[in-house]
């Protein structure tokens, strides 16, 4: 038996081996950076800006699913890569640059040093619902499935 019935995600998947929902794009896409980084003085960041940045990005690399205009992702270089986005909170903490990812990911409390700006023109970022189309489904899983259907059709 799988562990793992069903799972939200953000990237590229075979879709033979799964089905989907789409989700409704509502992740955006944005800069974490220290609160006392000048930066952070501006509501938003152009995206224009972002090459000339030092990034931390995804060790999977700056997907296309950020929806970045292929000559924008060409001039990225990262200065860092993380696997998980709340490992790399440390590194932009020390100011070695900024992370690049979703909203929501890292902790931007008023009792965190960092804090988070939207890349402008906003990129919101759908993900998809996928689970195996081969096997059996537990009855806990369909419901979800039926579930989720209902509220983004």
């Amino acid at each position: 038996q799988d562990l793992l019935d069903l799972g939200l995600i953000f990237c590229a998947f075979d879709e033979n081996e799964y089905e989907k929902i789409a989700a409704p794009p509502l992740d955006i896409l944005g800069l974490y950076m220290r609160k006392d980084d000048p930066l952070a003085k501006r509501s938003s960041i152009p995206v224009e800006m972002l090459p000339r940045l030092p990034l931390i990005a995804s060790r999977m690399g700056i997907p296309r699913h950020f929806g970045l205009a292929d000559d924008v992702l060409r001039q990225l270089k990262p200065v860092a890569v993380f696997n998980l986005m709340a490992s790399a909170d440390s590194l932009i903490g020390q100011g070695i640059g900024y992370g690049l990812c979703h909203e929501n990911l890292i902790d931007t409390s008023e009792d965190s040093e960092l804090t988070f700006r939207p890349i402008t023109p906003t990129k919101k970022i759908a993900g998809s619902f996928i689970w195996k189309r081969e096997g059996k489904k537990s009855p806990p899983l369909l419901m979800l499935i039926e579930e989720l259907k209902n509220r983004v059709s």
